[in-house]
């Protein structure tokens, strides 16, 4: 009795042995990628998992500095202002503003670099936004005083970004990474003597 190997000619015996080792490799091949794959997606869900941490830390650390800088009694002087003149204010109302604004401006820093959940700070903060988009931004108000008395316009840009209502509403539908934080007046991308105000 003859095997079917004694049957084949030469050449068939080299073709199939390739065939075969071709079909082996590439079994080999598809076992190696499907681990790749697996592993890949593994680490991505590791990832994941410590950028919701490092997240659900710096939210913690935000409420902390809240207490720590007793933000809620800062911001009823804010609310108190009710568009009061940067002139006018006293010294105790310009303390309790560079804490507002300081704290919001952080906050604005978080949200501009991802190290934080847009929303959620919304969520917790929108009416003390409101209150200095209110109370602070206007013509005559604090940061546009602050501003022309120090010839600086860069001063805050980040809070000023924030407090504004197309900020807001970004955010509310989840589109945080459309704003455009950069209103820095001397952006490069301008052209020569050509400045936001």
């Amino acid at each position: 009795m003859t095997s079917w190997w004694s049957t084949l000619s030469t050449t068939d015996k080299i073709n199939l042995s390739i065939a075969v080792f071709t079909a082996l490799a590439a079994l080999a091949a598809a076992f190696s990628a499907w681990f790749v794959w697996r592993s890949v997606r593994d680490a991505t869900r590791q990832m994941e998992l410590h950028l919701e941490e490092f997240r659900a830390q710096t939210f913690l650390s935000i409420l902390a500095n809240e207490r720590e800088v007793e933000f809620s009694q800062q911001m009823e002087v804010i609310r108190a202002l009710e568009g009061k003149p940067a002139s006018a204010l006293t010294e105790e109302e310009r303390a309790s503003i560079l804490v507002v604004v300081n704290f919001l401006n952080h906050v604005a820093h978080l949200i501009r670099h991802r190290y934080v959940v847009p929303k959620q700070l919304l969520l917790l903060y929108s009416p003390s936004i409101a209150a200095c988009r209110a109370n602070l931004l206007g013509e005559g108000q604090w940061l546009k005083e602050l501003r022309k008395r120090t010839g600086e316009g860069r001063y805050y840009l980040h809070f000023a970004r924030l407090c504004q209502e197309e900020t807001e509403r970004l955010i509310w539908k989840d589109q945080a990474d459309k704003i455009v934080w950069t209103i820095d007046p001397y952006e490069p991308s301008l052209p020569p003597g050509k400045r936001i105000d």
